[in-house]
């Protein structure tokens, strides 16, 4: 029998056995599911004594949001998945999320009335510009999420022109583009400051396809009808959906 409970510190291990099983960067830490547990919700599926399955629900600004939702491939579709967005997601409200591009994913996401708003590759990119930013002391993200930016995966905010980035050494974890701005230029400018780094971009971006790039794998954003979600013309997002509404 399977059993769905909240989750806590002691199971990142297993969540993180579980994410490596799906095929997910086999090995490597991923301080996005501690950040969920300090800042949302995330649960667990037991089946006896062992954890079969996760999920996280965040809300960002006014939307919730799947975070996560991985079930160990060994017991894979007998409604685990299910089980555990019932018990997190409000009933009746707007939702969205970023799913993979497993169909059994969508097929899950649709039964709370999502369905497919743009395609977002998960890119490697290379930039050729001078890399022309300045530090920037402010990024519009909630409070919550600074922790999580700043302290567990290092970025720094810059700025070109007048749109923003959080960027590691090897990533752009998000990114804004203000109207007005050139997206070509900004983007070899971000690159530039960044070197060879992965960051997630949807299809409809004016900058996407603009730069050397090499595709990795794909997510989708799903949503329902009324939820507000972010502008993929003008935000990145490195799964994490931190600028949504912009």
């Amino acid at each position: 029998m399977i059993e769905v409970r909240l989750a806590g510190a002691g199971d990142l291990p297993e969540m993180h056995r579980i994410w490596w099983a799906t095929g997910s960067s086999p090995g490597k830490h991923n301080p996005w599911f501690a950040h969920v547990l300090r800042t949302g919700r995330m649960v667990v599926a037991v089946e006896g004594e062992q954890v079969v399955g996760f999920a996280g629900h965040r809300m960002v600004w006014q939307t919730n949001v799947i975070s996560d939702c991985f079930v160990d491939p060994a017991c894979q579709g007998v409604g685990i998945g299910t089980a555990m967005l019932t018990f997190l997601l409000p009933p009746g409200e707007e939702v969205m999320t970023l799913a993979s591009d497993d169909p059994k994913a969508h097929s899950l996401y649709r039964r709370w009335g999502m369905r497919p708003v743009v395609d977002c590759p998960y890119l490697q990119a290379t930039g050729r510009g001078d890399g022309m930013t300045h530090e920037n002391d402010t990024y519009p993200i909630p409070s919550a999420d600074l922790p999580h930016l700043q302290g567990d995966l290092g970025c720094q905010f810059v700025r070109a022109q007048d749109s923003l980035a959080a960027i590691t050494e090897h990533s752009i974890e998000s990114s804004l583009l203000t109207p007005g701005d050139d997206p070509i230029a900004v983007f070899q400018a971000f690159l530039g400051r960044a070197g060879t780094v992965e960051l997630q971009m949807g299809e409809s971006h004016p900058a996407f396809g603009s730069f050397e790039c090499m595709e990795t794998f794909r997510d989708t954003l799903m949503a329902t009808p009324d939820a507000q979600i972010p502008d993929p013309r003008r935000i990145t997002y490195n799964g994490d959906l931190l600028a949504v509404g912009y």
